[in-house]
Formats: C-alpha cells, structure tokens, sequence
C-alpha cells in the first residue's frame, strides 16, 4: 500500500497558517498537491495515490483549522482533469482499487467544487469553464 511522501504538505499547511494566523489580518492561501498532474500525465497510478494521500493530510489540517477558526472557508477544487481515470473495480476489505486511465492529456470532465466552512451551507454549485 502506498502511504504518501511522509506528511510534508500536511507540516507545510500548518506552519503555513500558524504563521499567517499570528498576523493578525484576514488572509488567503492556496495549497496544492505539485505532482499529481504530472502523475495523470504518465498514467502512474501509484503516484497519483501518494499526492491525494498528501492532499487529504493537509486538507485535514485545513478543516481542523477552520473548525477552530469562525469565519474561514475553505474551498477545494482542481483546475482540470488528467488521465481520465475511472475506478473498475476494488476490494474495500483488502483496502485495494484498480485505477485505469483512458487518455494521457486533459479531458473534458467537470471538476467538483466542495466548500466547508462552520455554520455555511451551499446547494448545488456548478462552474462552467470554457475548453
């Protein structure tokens, strides 16, 4: 099983915050897993599951964060869509999936926009975004 780069994004998020917090002042910042794409790209599966291990370290990070923190919103999302990966098929008590790619560029599929904030609620948001 694969288990992430070893929580460097995770450090990075909250050293981030901490020192943005200690400002004072309303602040903006945006994370982002670097190689994911590139993992796409090559049709790496192994890859591609070390990045979104990473991603959802940080991104626990950044909710533990805005749960201690009123007023901040954090807002996950991706720019496009590599690989056009779909999941076949998978044994949930083996904690395994087989991930298959159908193309080594960008595609055309929508990309989810989730967004989780303490006391907001949003309903279905759908951004188009011109190819």
């Amino acid at each position: 099983m694969v288990k992430g780069k070893g929580g460097y994004l995770f450090e990075a998020t909250d050293r981030a915050l901490s020192y943005l917090t200690k400002k004072g002042k309303p602040f903006f910042i945006m994370i982002e897993v670097a190689k994911i794409d590139t993992g796409r790209h090559q049709n790496d599966a192994e890859k591609v599951v070390e990045e979104v291990i990473d991603f959802d370290q940080a991104l626990a990070g950044a909710l533990a964060f805005a749960d201690n923190h009123p007023g901040t919103l954090v807002l996950i999302t991706a720019d496009h869509e590599t690989g056009g990966a779909t999941l076949p098929q998978g044994n949930v008590s083996n904690m395994q999936i087989e991930l298959e790619f159908s193309t080594e560029d960008h595609t055309g599929i929508m990309v989810p926009l989730f967004a989780y904030a303490l006391m907001l609620v949003l309903s279905d948001v759908c951004i188009k975004r011109d190819l």
